[in-house]
């Protein structure tokens, strides 16, 4: 939802809903951090109730990644040796200070409209349409252009994020604003998922093979 920024980073994600598929695959993220790390690629694996969120460059991986597996999140160490936190028992014990939170960004109060374009464009070999979203943002109200599509990968995607960002709001004891929830019903309404988002980020690769359950196994 970028693993990398010190402890707590944001990936930009959305509310879950009850009755969304599981999807089997593995989606890479650019994701803008607005921060001096950059752009940063993240990756969520997954395979029917099991998900992993891990970063492919140096300095996001050395800070490991988080398993999702059923009802239960870890943040998985590597360095100096291998070790799986329960994240709900470490918050409920010590608080969230030192672990990777994942979030995914439409940071808006209202999502004023979404309408399609005649535009297209290519992302990620996947051939998506240009929408316009007119959000409010403190009174004011500003134009994100949003490349989507309702093939198998975005919308595989965006019910990955939706999963992860619902157990992280339990874990965290942190509710989500409107915007994230607004923003997830109008895809939902139209049947399509996102390919990038604005410049915050945009898909890099996608393979709809189920991972190995090795990838998914506790240290």
């Amino acid at each position: 939802m970028s693993l990398a920024c010190h402890t707590r980073c944001l990936l930009v994600l959305s509310l879950l809903l009850p009755g969304l598929a599981w999807a089997d695959g593995r989606y890479s993220l650019d994701i803008n951090t607005g921060t001096s790390y950059g752009v940063q690629t993240a990756t969520v694996e997954v395979r029917g109730e099991l998900m992993r969120w891990s970063g492919q460059d140096q300095l996001v991986s050395r800070y490991g990644y988080v398993l999702i597996r059923g009802s239960r999140m870890y943040q998985v160490l590597t360095s100096p040796w291998p070790m799986a936190v329960d994240m709900a028992l470490a918050v409920q014990s010590f608080g969230a200070q030192g672990l990777a939170a994942l979030s995914f960004a439409p940071l808006f109060d209202v999502l004023v409209s979404l309408d399609k374009t005649d535009a297209v464009e290519t992302v990620a070999g996947v051939r998506g349409e240009i929408w316009i979203a007119r959000v409010k943002i403190d009174e004011e109200i500003r134009r994100i252009e949003l490349v989507l599509d309702g093939g198998k990968a975005a919308i595989d995607l965006r019910d990955a994020i939706q999963r992860t960002l619902a157990l992280q709001s339990q874990v965290f004891h942190e509710p989500m604003p409107s915007g994230y929830l607004l923003l997830y019903n109008a895809l939902a309404e139209r049947g399509r998922g996102v390919l990038r988002y604005g410049q915050a980020f945009a898909l890099q690769a996608a393979d709809t093979t189920a991972p190995a359950t090795s990838r998914f196994e506790l240290p």
